[in-house]
């Protein structure tokens, strides 16, 4: 290090003139000690940009930098100069890869990618990202560098989970981390990531199908539910999902806008699908009568099913699974069983896969069919769903002997 012009003790004494405000005194090679009547002290670097121009930089405050650290600094900035690089652009590039070293951890991508979702999915579904991140995967990588979320630590996360079989929760964790990691290097934070294979470490979850029941047992059903203490705006909702197919919460956010009676269809919109296509429901004698006998409960309502504590919202999406439950039906059917049975009764009656996927607005991988299907199903959903309500009204004769 360069011997400067100044002393430690010249330093502690130096003070500006009384009619000087602050004054700089030179300690050579550019570095400067700027004394102040008022506040603190501090040091500076004054020097030629390479471009041209002359300018400093505060290197920091004394007595907190002192004389040695101040000279080291001038010197490192020194041999900046000489090989054409101007010490503020340095210490500004400098400050910028600390600040993106501490923006790129995972749970600030993780953020970003969530935020890039906001409108394309649903807002139950990024509740339920963010919660199963939060729970199983934040709290050990949240403030971990993307770059350092490697394999081996990803699976290290992971195995108390597989200690408890919960190889499900370990599927969909994986998917949204990757995703993530994707996005990451997508925004040019990493350059890839490996990740990929890491689910193949544990068993696959094992396959729950819908609890369902059997075609046969439709009749048993319509019979408990009939002769149920259930709310008869409850039971008209369940007849309501039975007799149009649709899910829990397309039926309990059914809306009067929506019903054309004279066309005889409702039409969902997409933002209401779960699949986010609008479905057009052929409406039967049977769905209208439904809708006749519900207005006594929702008349003035937005929503056919308004729910029973706040009129101006719609029922609860799980009211029917709940229904279920109190009449013992919770291993042997849900909500969702009920287009399950749907269904299977449609195939075992030879109706066409096509038109029943169609009627059950299951999307087809095959895109261009996909799109062919939903322009051409519609009559021969009319049909499907004639022959649906008129099995269901002959399944649901009461015999009070039983």
């Amino acid at each position: 290090m360069a011997k400067g012009k100044l002393s430690s003790a010249q330093v502690r004494a130096l003070k500006p003139l009384k009619n000087k405000i602050s004054q700089r005194f030179s300690d050579g090679g550019g570095l400067y000690f700027h004394a102040k009547q008022r506040g603190q002290h501090a040091w500076e670097f004054r020097y030629r940009r390479p471009t041209g121009g002359d300018t400093y930089i505060v290197l920091g405050t004394y007595p907190s930098l002192s004389l040695s650290d101040a000279r080291q600094n001038a010197l490192e900035y020194r041999d900046l100069l000489k090989d054409g690089v101007d010490p503020q652009v340095e210490r500004q590039r400098i400050e910028l890869e600390k600040k993106a070293a501490r923006l790129n951890v995972l749970k600030l991508v993780f953020e970003s990618w969530f935020e890039s979702k906001e409108g394309q999915l649903k807002p139950k579904t990024l509740q339920d990202i963010r919660r199963k991140l939060e729970i199983h995967v934040m709290p050990k990588l949240g403030n971990m560098p993307v770059e350092s979320v490697t394999a081996p630590v990803a699976i290290g996360v992971f195995r108390p989970l597989a200690e408890k079989r919960k190889f499900e929760t370990i599927k969909r964790c994986i998917q949204l981390l990757k995703a993530v990691m994707n996005h990451a290097v997508n925004l040019g934070i990493i350059s890839s990531h490996n990740l990929h294979g890491i689910g193949e470490v544990f068993q696959k979850p094992r396959v729950k199908h819908v609890a369902s029941l059997e075609p046969s047992e439709l009749p048993e059903l319509l019979r408990l539910v009939a002769l149920s203490t259930m709310r008869p705006s409850t039971k008209l909702m369940f007849e309501w999902q039975l007799h149009t197919m649709v899910r829990s919460a397309e039926a309990a956010t059914a809306k009067w806008k929506d019903i054309d009676l004279e066309a005889r269809v409702w039409t969902i919109p997409k933002s209401r699908m779960k699949n986010n296509r609008v479905h057009k429901v052929p409406l039967t004698d049977q769905a209208i009568e439904i809708l006749e006998q519900q207005r006594i409960y929702s008349d003035g309502c937005e929503f056919i099913f308004p729910a029973i504590s706040d009129r101006i919202t719609h029922a609860h999406t799980e009211s029917i699974n709940k229904a279920f439950h109190r009449l013992g039906l919770q291993n042997r059917t849900t909500a969702h069983g009920l287009r399950s049975l749907a269904s299977t009764t449609l195939h075992e009656q030879g109706f066409d896969t096509h038109v029943i996927e169609a009627a059950l607005s299951h999307s087809d991988k095959n895109r261009v069919r996909e799109a062919y299907n939903r322009s051409s199903f519609f009559n021969e959903r009319v049909r499907l769903m004639s022959w649906w309500s008129m099995h269901i009204s002959r399944c649901s004769v009461i015999d009070l002997s039983k």
